[in-house]
This record gives C-alpha cells, sequence and structure tokens, in this order.
C-alpha cells in the first residue's frame, strides 16, 4: 500500500505537470498570438478560449496543484508514530503547502490589467514557495537523523540550496522594470508597441512553478526511500 501510494503520487507529480504544459503549448493568447512561456502569463493560458478547453485546462490545473500537496500528506503519513513536535511540523509543512497552491491558483486567476493585485500574489507565491522548500530541506534533514539515511540528507541539502532559486530571481534587476514594453516597425511601416521576447515577470512566473514541481518530485522521493526501511510489509 505505501509503495503503491509512492509510485501514484510519483506519476502523478510527473505526469499531471508534463500534460499541463503539453496542453497548454497549443493555446493562443488573447491577442491571438502563439503562447510562449517566455513572454506569456499562467493566467493567459486560461482565458479567451472554447469554454470545454478552459474547463479541461482548469481540471488538468487542479490535479497539478492536488499533485503538489502529495509530499507533505505523504510525510504526514509516513511519520505519523514520530513525536509530536515532529507531526506537528510536517502539519505546518503540508499547510505551507495548500498556500503555496493556492497562491499560484489565484495567479492564473487574477490578470495583468490588475498590476498590483497580480505582483501581490506573485511575490505570496514566491514567499509560500521559499517557506516551504525550507520546511521540506529541514524535513528531510531530520529524516536522515532519524533513518540515518544518506539520500534523504542528500536531497534536503539540495532542496534548501535550490531556495537560492527564488533569491535569483529577487535579485533579478529586470524585475524593477517589469512592465517595460518595446517598439517594433511592423510589415506596414507601422509604429507598434509590444512585449519583448523574454517578459521577465512571466518568465519569473513559469520557472518559479517549474522549480517548485522539481521539489516536490525530490522531496516525495526521498521521503520514500528514507521511511520504507521503517515500514513493515
Amino acid at each position: 500500500m505505501y509503495t503503491a501510494g509512492f509510485y501514484l503520487g510519483l506519476a502523478c507529480l510527473i505526469l499531471f505537470p508534463v500534460v499541463l504544459l503539453f496542453y497548454l503549448s497549443f493555446a493562443k493568447r488573447q491577442d491571438h498570438v502563439a503562447f510562449h512561456y517566455r513572454n506569456c502569463f499562467p493566467y493567459e493560458a486560461f482565458v479567451d478560449r472554447d469554454k470545454r478547453q478552459d474547463v479541461l485546462a482548469r481540471i488538468l490545473q487542479a490535479l497539478v496543484i492536488l499533485a503538489s500537496f502529495l509530499p507533505a500528506i505523504f510525510a504526514v503519513v509516513a511519520f505519523k508514530d514520530a513525536d509530536l513536535s515532529f507531526r506537528a511540523y510536517l502539519y505546518a509543512f503540508l499547510a505551507v503547502s495548500i498556500v503555496s497552491g493556492a497562491a499560484f491558483l489565484l495567479l492564473t486567476i487574477i490578470p495583468l490589467p490588475y498590476p498590483r493585485s497580480h505582483t501581490l500574489i506573485f511575490f505570496v507565491f514566491l514567499a509560500a514557495l521559499v517557506i516551504k522548500k525550507g520546511m521540506a530541506g529541514i524535513s528531510l534533514l531530520q529524516v536522515a537523523e532519524f533513518t540515518s539515511m544518506t539520500i534523504a540528507k542528500v536531497m534536503g541539502i539540495i532542496v534548501l540550496c535550490l531556495i537560492v532559486t527564488e533569491a535569483a530571481v529577487v535579485a533579478n534587476p529586470k524585475l524593477k522594470n517589469w512592465d517595460r514594453l518595446e517598439t517594433v516597425t511592423n510589415e506596414k511601416g507601422e509604429q507598434v508597441v509590444r512585449r519583448p521576447k523574454w517578459f521577465v515577470l512571466a518568465y519569473s512566473e513559469w520557472f518559479v512553478f517549474f522549480v517548485s514541481i522539481l521539489v516536490d518530485i525530490l522531496t516525495l522521493v526521498a521521503i520514500y526511500v528514507a521511511r520504507e526501511p521503517m515500514i513493515k510489509p
């Protein structure tokens, strides 16, 4: 049962994001320009399309968000017999995972015409993921201490190091002027304003999301490998 749950959870964490990203690669923006992760926002993948397509995209998104809760849920279940303080810590880890999932959902609902709200949600999402990574890394180091499993310690250190990716996003000087557009001349010789090929806030949102999925996968694998020897068949 434990092993089956692990493989099911790992499949969800890998399959749902892959299917969602593959599906979104065929999406169009509201202005019917091809969707690109480098200059299109997550919310633009869920608007101005056939209602059935929108429902399918939202279902896939919901599955991705639910899958992101699995490492924390798996840790809570796997270590249900641990001491009270560690179990409380794992429940807090689950709560932060839920907050980050909710923030990502809001990020795909609040459009850019509401810049203050959109950027606020992005930084809430970013902060929740930093806390989530920190708690995941510390949890794995504690698991390594309980089980003497080297892989949990290595994975914990990797997860903690990945916090640097959020620091890199925040430290990006281009983020201060994320709303800066470019002026180009079209085929008719007219001056038009458009997004740059690389739109910093857009690709930052996707980058943070991709890294969060990677952390979820590493955390789930480490918890499974470290906890398995302590589970009776």
